[in-house]
């Protein structure tokens, strides 16, 4: 595919070296090539015609870049910071950015061969080559206020008899909203005990009934943390880990559903007392422009 105007790659890796790869720099990116395989799983019943889905997964991911190096840059200068900053030996990643349709994204990526230089009808022309392990595409972290306490100051020469107010309590023991991204994500859910204590709060999925309940009584501004990413499960309470804590009867940690997702939040005692954040990251099977 060819790279539009508007997009541009930055490449950085482990040690913290990167490379623009934006339209008249020095390493001008001109064509992206992506492939992901899809594996079909299935079984063979006897007696039975064909055979029957039982499941599927994506391989990895597979990017070729290439471009052309800009003079003055010579070849012998454009291949020895070519292959020091994209060398095998260290992890990096790859950022999209198309700053007029407002998309950011990026992806975890390892090389997959010594970048090429090479001379191709008088121009000199370049080739990387990546292998991303987790095959998706990531946007920006996205913030949900599931409960939390709207501001609504005023501001008044004195206050008044009857008092003054701060702020309202969102009266809702679910919020819905939408998984912007393509596949199913992970979240992080952000407990804080603001108005008092809280006993034993929960976190579910009204759509699947699936919960996530400590069993913990939280004092005023205790925070609990909930990690349930697709590469990490985790349970905080004040920064110590407090995994012991979940519930027995907690189903599982569940995913956020591609669309509209109704998330739940309840505590035993004092539910009111609770704010609530979900912090998820939206997973893209395809960069979606470039």
């Amino acid at each position: 595919m060819l790279m539009s105007a508007n997009a541009k790659l930055i490449y950085k890796n482990a040690v913290g070296e990167e490379i623009s790869l934006a339209p008249l720099s020095t390493f001008w990116c001109e064509k992206c090539e992506e492939t992901m395989a899809n594996q079909i799983h299935s079984k063979k019943q006897v007696d039975t015609h064909g055979k029957f889905f039982t499941g599927m997964s994506l391989d990895e991911r597979h990017i070729t870049l290439s471009g052309t190096v800009m003079p003055p840059m010579d070849a012998y200068s454009a291949m020895s910071k070519l292959q020091r900053v994209f060398s095998p030996t260290l992890s990096g990643m790859l950022y999209l950015r198309n700053d007029a349709m407002r998309i950011k994204r990026e992806i975890a990526c390892r090389i997959k061969e010594l970048p090429k230089v090479y001379w191709s009808k008088g121009a000199l022309k370049f080739d990387i080559n990546f292998v991303c392990l987790d095959p998706f595409w990531r946007g920006e972290d996205i913030v949900e206020y599931i409960a939390l306490t709207l501001k609504q100051f005023k501001f008044s020469a004195a206050i008044p008899a009857d008092g003054m107010s701060f702020g309202t309590r969102r009266q809702t023991l679910e919020s819905k909203f939408e998984n912007v991204g393509n596949v199913e994500s992970g979240f992080k859910a952000l407990i804080v005990a603001f108005g008092g204590t809280v006993v034993n709060p929960e976190v579910r999925n009204e759509a699947s009934g699936e919960k996530i309940k400590i069993l913990y009584t939280m004092q005023r501004y205790d925070t609990l943390l909930i990690v349930n990413s697709l590469q990490e499960k985790q349970i905080e309470i004040n920064g110590v880990n407090a995994f012991k804590y979940l519930d027995a009867e907690s189903t599982t940690f569940f995913k956020l559903a591609v669309g509209t997702n109704r998330i739940g939040y309840f505590a035993d005692e004092n539910v009111s007392n609770m704010s609530v954040n979900v912090i998820y990251t939206p997973y893209y099977t395809h960069a979606e422009v470039y």
